[in-house]
């Protein structure tokens, strides 16, 4: 016999699940427990949506299943947004949290922390827009099954989803059948294996005839993240120029000559591409949404739009009437169109340089211009280091616009919700990877929420580069400004290292030593208040 909390432990082990992040109270005091083994690491973080967070950016680095762990009440709702990003991201993430009662109506005496199934089963729906894809209560053997059938479905779609785990404290310590004895039930409807339409086999035709009259612009978004290379040999095939959306970065090389730059929040596209648009767009595996393309769409009046991806019902929102949208998979799309008779002619594209960012001198003394900033992390960081880089909201315009990625899987960023917090929290699941990961936030943020000291506890090697600029969105005037804060002493009050920089030598040497340590890193830098943002200018 063992415990259904062994069982669920047990059952996320089989699949791969090697982490587990989350804050550990009463109601899931036995999960947590049961998570403990060898197989399994568990990190207890200081607040659950700095678990979400770190949890989510793990699962899309490693490409790994996940466990976030709470308590029931509030402990959920904490987690919430991070959740809610991690589905939106693509992340695999089992969320365990804790309920009073298995009851479906509230009947007895009110406990603290009061949760029932109820409370959370509303929490699940089919679109990104709900926190959970899916929602399992455990109230018995069966419930494990059903546990157990979803990891596999969930294991096997490319955008990744939030499964909810649900029990009380009394369920998770009573005992059941060990896994081996339980029978097999197939409680859960598999897809069958991904294949194109009659529909989508058509539009490939289309597409590559496009393609060989070279009167069309590969747009492409996060969804094309599984088919880096097909998109390259695409692109370098058909002499195609290619944009990309802020999360697509490094999908296709940002220093090939054949990219034009970077749509949405950020955007580095020449803009003339707004005021000339193309003759024909192809869309690949993005919605489109404001972040992602700041709604250019709309600016295209006659531009034939052929959008391919599996989200199709948000691509409709954004995009012009009259769009040719299919349903496909990106993989099996660009595959059959490359199957397609293409052109005789192909470019010979050697070995591509490393992409060097300039400089821009500081307007006031014993400061640094963001552009600086941006221009030493591209150096140093991923051109040095080929390492990680996570950006919050805030400092999107300046990573996006500037930094340029050589292979897919360096650049992170949150888009739809945006929430600040984010990659202060994200790092830390980063460097966990045991690489260096970077975070690029605004002191506003980590003053939010950092982890920090969890970072420490658990020898992450997250690099936080803090832009104190003392300006919330680089324009507010005092008394509304962000006060002065010594983030190089904060570091040191949780046993972190930490360092001020006023100048770009400084932020050079101090960068490189961070990438040389075996832990985590505060770099506080005094940034110019007054400099606008590129996509502000």
């Amino acid at each position: 016999m063992q415990s259904y909390a062994d069982a669920i432990a047990q059952s996320l082990s089989q699949f791969g699940c090697e982490k587990a992040f989350g804050v550990s109270e009463t109601n899931i005091h036995h999960i947590r427990k049961a998570l403990d083994r060898p197989d399994i690491a568990v990190y207890d973080f200081r607040h659950e949506s700095g678990a979400a967070f770190a949890a989510a950016e793990y699962s899309i680095q490693a490409e790994k299943f996940a466990v976030v762990f709470v308590t029931s009440g509030p402990g959920i709702t904490n987690a919430i947004t991070g959740l809610r990003c991690a589905r939106e991201d693509g992340a695999r993430i089992v969320f365990i949290a804790g309920l009073t009662s298995e009851e479906t109506d509230r009947t007895g005496r009110r406990l603290v922390r009061e949760t029932f199934p109820m409370d959370v089963e509303g929490l699940t729906g089919t679109t990104v827009h709900s926190v959970l894809s899916y929602c399992v209560i455990i109230r018995g053997l069966l419930d494990v099954e059903r546990l157990r059938q979803t990891l596999v479905r969930i294991n096997r779609n490319p955008l990744g989803e939030v499964l909810g785990v649900f029990l009380t404290d009394a369920r998770s310590k009573s005992l059941t059948l060990p896994l081996q004895q339980r029978p097999l039930f197939e409680l859960i409807p598999f897809p069958s294996s991904p294949s194109l339409s009659t529909e989508a086999l058509v539009v490939c035709h289309e597409v590559a005839e496009r393609f060989k009259n070279k009167n069309c612009l590969l747009w492409i978004g996060y969804g094309c993240r599984g088919a880096s290379a097909l998109v390259k040999q695409l692109v370098e095939r058909y002499d195609l120029p290619v944009i990309a959306t802020p999360r697509a970065k490094g999908i296709f090389p940002e220093n090939h000559p054949l990219y034009r730059g970077t749509t949405g929040l950020g955007e580095s596209a020449d803009p003339r591409l707004r005021t000339k648009g193309p003759r024909g767009v192809h869309l690949l595996g993005s919605k489109a949404a404001e972040l992602s393309s700041m709604f250019i769409q709309d600016d295209w009046a006659n531009t034939d739009f052929y959008c391919v991806g599996l989200e199709t019902s948000e691509v409709k929102r954004n995009m012009p009437k009259g769009s040719n949208i299919i349903e496909a998979d990106i993989s099996l799309f660009l595959k059959a169109v490359l199957e397609e008779k293409g052109t005789e002619h192909k470019t010979a594209y050697g070995r591509m340089r490393d992409a060097i960012i300039p400089p821009v001198p500081a307007i006031t003394k014993g400061r640094i211009h963001p552009a600086t900033v941006i221009s030493v992390v591209q150096r140093v960081a991923i051109n040095g280091s080929e390492c990680s880089i996570i950006s919050d909201a805030g400092n999107l315009y300046w990573t996006a616009n500037f930094l340029k990625f050589p292979k897919h899987g360096l650049y992170r960023a949150n888009l739809d919700s945006s929430p600040m917090g984010h990659a202060v929290c994200g790092v830390v699941g980063m460097g966990l990877r045991d690489k260096h990961a970077v975070a690029i936030v605004s002191d506003a943020a980590m003053l939010l929420q950092s982890e920090v000291s969890t970072a420490v506890l658990y020898g992450s090697k997250a690099i936080w580069l803090v832009m104190s600029g003392s300006r919330a969105w680089g324009d507010i005037q005092p008394p509304a400004c962000i006060p002065h804060t010594d983030f190089e002493l904060l570091a040191w009050a949780v046993g972190c290292e930490g360092c001020k920089v006023t100048d770009e030598k400084e932020l050079r040497k101090a960068l490189t030593e961070a990438l040389a340590r075996d832990g985590p890193t505060v770099i506080n830098i005094i940034v110019d208040p007054p400099a606008v943002e590129p996509s502000k200018a």
